[in-house]
């Protein structure tokens, strides 16, 4: 039987980034999943914004959450042969005097994010706005390609296994994790919000979020930067832009909606003076804990198995850093941060 340190179960994001930085390490490691482009992340903006929100508020952790991000989407980005980081700065479309006014009285509380720009170049593109402010440095990441080259990656090195894992297929030994030919030293769960999660880890609680989006293409628009107006437009690859998103907390299912798609059109055809195509719609389903910090920890009486999952909207940002805060926990003893320790949930169910 081979002897591999960790077993990943999840291609998402989340699932990727501990699967790099395992790598780094040069701890050995196989990931277990099917159907990426049903993932999550998989049609997530890419995002890393640091102060959101209409009240223009900074993200938690963002300083360290960024640096992480960057270095880690760089690095990987390098192994790959590819550039994942499409944009590192966002422009805030401002829509009135009152927006604008707290939009420049932010401007003194994060001086070390927050601009504004004459530019000319946005009216020629956008219509009803009065100003455009610049918010940087931010992130914008093209998670989609960076996920397909990964998954490339992990089939040519044989460390992809390509199949949904079910509870019984885990056997749990003194010894390790079997599975299949392997025995895993430990197993992590980063599965999203559909996954083992819910069969091994059902006494943390999730406040799921149902994300729509759009992709269009426009020959005629040129600006390569993310644009944040009534709704967020980024770019992807040839002429094709990513528009969105719209969330419903707890939807009932995670099928594509009219109301859903009506939403986000109306908010683009109000916002936009360019003509455009539509290409397809979708949607995802992320897994949000309930208090909209990760779940990271050691099962309480199985003490191979962990959990990485509850990253929720910001899993882009999140999934660098606690990735490696993960690991470090699990290969040093370095105590997790109180804040995404599973241990602050109630233990009472299991």
């Amino acid at each position: 039987m081979n002897k591999v340190d960790y077993l990943i179960i999840g291609q998402g994001v989340a699932g990727t980034m501990l699967a790099f930085k395992a790598m780094e390490r040069g701890k050995t490691f196989r990931v277990a999943g099917k159907e990426l482009k049903k993932s999550s992340s998989y049609i997530s903006s890419g995002i890393i914004n640091p102060v959101t929100g209409r009240r223009i508020v900074k993200s938690w952790m963002i300083d360290t959450l960024l640096e992480e991000a960057t270095y880690t989407y760089s690095k990987i980005g390098e192994l790959l042969h590819e550039n994942f980081i499409t944009c590192s700065e966002i422009t805030r479309l401002i829509a009135d005097p009152e927006e604008e006014n707290l939009w420049l009285s932010k401007m003194i509380d994060h001086k070390a994010f927050l601009d504004i720009t004459e530019d000319a170049k946005y009216a020629k593109y956008f219509k009803d706005f009065l100003s455009a402010g610049k918010i940087r440095p931010a992130l914008v990441v093209n998670i989609k390609k960076l996920l397909t080259r990964w998954e490339e990656f992990l089939k040519i090195n044989h460390l992809l296994i390509c199949q949904h894992v079910q509870p019984q297929d885990l056997l749990f030994k003194e010894s390790g994790v079997e599975f299949g030919e392997y025995l895993f030293e430990n197993v992590i769960l980063a599965d999203g919000h559909q996954g083992l999660s819910n069969n091994f880890f059902d006494f943390l609680p999730y406040k799921n979020a149902k994300g729509e989006v759009l992709h269009i293409r426009s020959a005629l628009y040129q600006l390569k930067e993310m644009i944040k107006g009534a709704t967020n437009i980024i770019p992807e690859d040839n002429d094709s832009y990513w528009v969105g998103s719209n969330y419903e907390w707890d939807a009932a299912d995670n099928q594509p909606s009219e109301a859903g798609f009506n939403r986000i059109k109306k908010k683009l055809d109000g916002m936009v003076q360019f003509p455009y195509e539509l290409i397809s719609h979708k949607v995802g389903i992320r897994a949000c804990s309930i208090d909209r910090k990760p779940y990271l920890g050691q099962h309480p009486q199985i003490n191979k198995l962990w959990i990485m999952n509850g990253l929720g909207t910001k899993g882009i940002s999140l999934a660098p850093y606690f990735s490696e805060h993960l690991l470090d926990h699990i290969e040093d003893g370095i105590p997790l941060m109180p804040e995404v320790d599973i241990a602050r949930i109630s233990t009472s169910k299991v």
